[in-house]
């Protein structure tokens, strides 16, 4: 189930590191931000720990408090880094300071981040524009979260935008999550056998460049480090001379022993024997169409191109073309059936376990191998209505144009920036979701089609949106 969430600019924090003068180094805490989900309070975003040293025997202790200027305060769950012999004595025995606390073992010198998401109910205060996060700081783990060590992320007050910035609420929604899409590199081969054989001959022909081209293909994915392979797939086709038994032999056997080849030249560690998989078609039927298709001044195309695409038995048709046209035929058995006799192949490779930086960076670089979900995760690490944070719902809808959630989410960035021409394209494609609703209403108010509005603020509370309510409310306080 998807779920909406509105954030709030006054609990956008700003970026702050950690320096622990006891342990060594620093701890980053600085993508660390107060969400609304629903009515869920979360503080999210990764602990890198890279910069931070701990001896075997130190416990650092980082406890995230939401708190305002009014004495209000909601702590979260705490977060123990151990040192390796304290990691054991945790195991063992557990601290009972910190009971339920998350505990990592720092393995001192190597890259290390977590990731934070841990949350409780919403309260009133919380929406309050003093508010603030604080990472109290416990470098024993005895139970003292107050102190000179603690870091204090202070809010920052929404940009005076107008209206639909200080008052109008458009939530976005959180996508399922889910993995990152499954994406290919493909090509086909034109691998050459012995008349009737289904025996591979790696040096015969052209044979060492059509196999160096799969099994490049494969290694550039295995080498990779931010993907991992999913399948390698080869598809074996015959021409439609001869049989179409005998036919389906050399298309299904052939693939089989070009399968063989590649699993034997590339399985390891990092692709298996069971991700390969063979699949074939009979007679290449639509390749040759394709030939006819590209190629119109040959004589009597459009016949031959009837015949190829009828319903004819498979030998009857190729045999009905070459006696009623056995010049073009034997053209076409020359020079177009030997490359419809092919393999296609496909190495599918899906994006690995990435931080929420990497994350980041894959957006400006690599954007298709994310999922919607990690288009989010990001989102939230940049201050509400950046230049930064409207460019993820920006390509996130580039790479997935026909989802409803990244329509909805990216119509919202677009309202707040006030683009009312590119909210009202998104939301086309926006589904019929209360969030859509709602933002056809922001969309309706921001252009002072108020009936309209309050027709889509209506139905998105019918349907349980309880940013509607407030947004009818807004909308009746200025008719």
């Amino acid at each position: 189930m998807k779920r909406s969430f509105l954030i709030y600019t006054l609990l956008l924090i700003s970026t702050a590191v950690f320096a622990d003068n006891k342990a060594g180094g620093s701890v980053d805490v600085k993508s660390l931000h107060p969400v609304r989900v629903e009515d869920q309070m979360h503080i999210t975003g990764e602990i890198v720990l890279d910069s931070l040293t701990l001896s075997s025997n130190r416990v650092l202790v980082l406890t995230p408090i939401l708190e305002d200027a009014n004495g209000h305060a909601a702590q979260f769950r705490s977060v123990m880094l151990t040192g390796r012999s304290q990691h054991y004595v945790f195991l063992r025995q557990g601290n009972d300071n910190y009971p339920d606390a998350l505990e990592a073992r720092r393995y001192n010198g190597k890259a290390q981040s977590l990731i934070y998401d841990e949350k409780t109910s919403v309260e009133p205060w919380m929406n309050g524009n003093n508010t603030s996060l604080r990472i109290a700081v416990d470098t024993c783990g005895c139970g003292n979260l107050i102190g000179s060590n603690d870091v204090i992320l202070p809010g920052t007050k929404a940009p005076n935008t107008g209206l639909f910035m200080r008052d109008v609420l458009c939530p976005f929604v959180m996508p399922n999550a889910s993995e990152s899409p499954e994406l290919f590199v493909e090509g086909a081969a034109y691998v050459t056998y012995e008349l009737d054989s289904i025996t591979l001959k790696p040096h015969l022909f052209n044979n060492p460049r059509e196999l160096m081209k799969i099994y490049n293909d494969i290694e550039k994915v295995k080498n990779d480090t931010l993907v991992s392979i999913t399948q390698v797939s080869i598809h074996g086709f015959a021409s439609p001379e001869g049989p179409y038994d005998h036919n389906t032999y050399l298309a299904r056997e052939r693939a089989k022993t070009l399968l063989n080849w590649v699993k034997n030249e590339c399985a390891d560690n990092n692709v298996k024997v069971g991700q390969f998989n063979s699949d074939f078609t009979t007679e290449n039927w639509e390749g040759l169409i394709d030939s006819l298709n590209n190629h119109p001044e040959m004589a009597n195309r459009d016949a031959i191109l009837e015949l190829a695409k009828s319903d004819i038995e498979p030998d009857l048709r190729n045999e009905t073309i070459k006696k009623k046209f056995p010049t073009q035929y034997r053209y076409i058995l020359k020079n177009w059936y030997p490359y419809l006799r092919h393999a296609d192949y496909k190495v599918g490779f899906r994006l690995g376990q990435v931080s929420i930086e990497q994350i980041k960076q894959l957006i400006k670089t690599r954007p298709q191998v994310l999922s919607l979900n990690q288009f989010m995760l990001a989102a939230q690490t940049y201050e509400l209505g950046s230049e930064e944070f409207n460019q993820v719902f920006d390509v996130a809808v580039r790479m997935y144009p026909d989802d409803p959630t990244a329509n909805v989410n990216a119509a919202c960035a677009a309202l707040m920036n006030g683009n009312t021409e590119a909210a009202e394209n998104y939301l086309k494609k926006a589904g019929e979701t209360p969030e859509a609703l709602n933002a056809r209403g922001v969309l309706a108010l921001q252009q002072k089609r108020y009936a309209a509005a309050e027709a889509f603020f209506k139905e998105a509370q019918a349907a349980g949106l309880k940013e509607a309510t407030k947004n009818l409310n807004l909308l009746n306080s200025i008719r």
